[in-house]
């Protein structure tokens, strides 16, 4: 089914050899073997400088190479450069920039949120997670190895928060979005509701998608895990890979006075240094709430009783 859309889909694109993704002198993947430490990357690029690269110094970003290094990953940031490298970034570029035209910074970021896709494809493809999203209990046994022998796995629901995938599969996924867009009904079409339409599109394609996600779920919004006292209801986490720390988590964790930090107005939690101030603090409050070696240890447990 995958190889009969793809070919249905890329015409006389397949021409173009796929090894060209593979070399461009990417060294990630020997990097991470030489390592012994999986790679999780995320797509950074500045609205406002296109040739500028993602800032070293950005809070968030910074929090997150913290908290992904803190497990053992080896954290790599990709921009709009990595997605120029992929034979069909001109081809992407010119649906995007109909979907989504002119210089308005919500239609730069949603152009951007498309590129991720042949970005990642470009560096060879693995794990990827948004900038907001941090690593709560990620076995590094489960990272060496792609889950579902590579295929495009989304692990909440549509959302793009953290997705695994071979180079592959990048380009595939990348390719049927582009198809989407001339389709969809959606007023907004960002790279999110185009995955949602591939889901919901019968035999278009196989996408792994999690839909556990209310409870014990791969991926959580802190917002969700959250008791009404502020204290986080660890029972939840046992098989959360993730923590998802989105716009719109963050302003409902203010909106219920819950935040860590007081004294924020509304739009402080949308700035960069805020949001980091507020994201490290909840991880923080998580490791000692939830006693994370225990939580580990008694998820092992629990485990081995299920075996038995």
């Amino acid at each position: 089914m995958r190889n009969k859309d793809l070919k249905s889909l890329l015409g006389v694109f397949l021409l173009l050899p796929l090894f060209l993704l593979f070399s461009n002198g990417d060294d990630m993947v020997r990097r991470a073997l030489s390592t012994g430490r999986p790679v999780i990357k995320t797509f950074y690029q500045k609205l406002d400088n296109e040739e500028e690269g993602a800032p070293l110094d950005d809070p968030i970003l910074s929090l997150w190479r913290e908290e992904w290094a803190r497990i053992g990953f080896e954290p790599k940031i990709i921009t709009l450069e990595d997605a120029k490298r992929h034979p069909y970034y001109e081809i992407m570029k010119g649906v995007v920039e109909k979907a989504f035209p002119g210089d308005e910074p919500a239609h730069i970021y949603n152009r951007y949120c498309f590129y991720r896709y042949l970005a990642m494809a470009a560096t060879g493809g693995g794990w990827h997670s948004d900038y907001d999203a941090m690593p709560a209990y990620f076995p590094l046994e489960k990272a060496h190895a792609l889950p579902n022998e590579g295929k495009f796995t989304s692990f909440e629901q549509f959302i793009p928060s953290l997705i695994s995938a071979s180079a592959e599969e990048w380009t595939f996924i990348a390719l049927l979005m582009m198809d989407q867009l001339s389709k969809t009904k959606e007023e907004w079409p960002s790279d999110m509701f185009m995955l949602k339409d591939l889901t919901e599109i019968e035999g278009q394609t196989d996408i792994i998608v999690n839909l556990q996600k209310e409870e014990n779920g791969k991926v959580m919004q802190p917002n969700a895990i959250m008791k009404e006292d502020g204290v986080f209801d660890c029972s939840k986490f046992l098989d959360t890979l993730v923590l998802h720390f989105s716009h719109s988590s963050m302003d409902d964790l203010f909106q219920s006075g819950l935040l860590p930090i007081s004294g924020l107005e509304e739009e402080d939690i949308q700035d960069s240094f805020f949001r980091a101030a507020v994201t490290k603090k909840l991880m923080q409050k998580f490791r000692s709430e939830c006693k994370w070696p225990m939580l580990i240890a008694e998820r092992e447990k629990q485990k081995l009783t299920e075996k038995k």
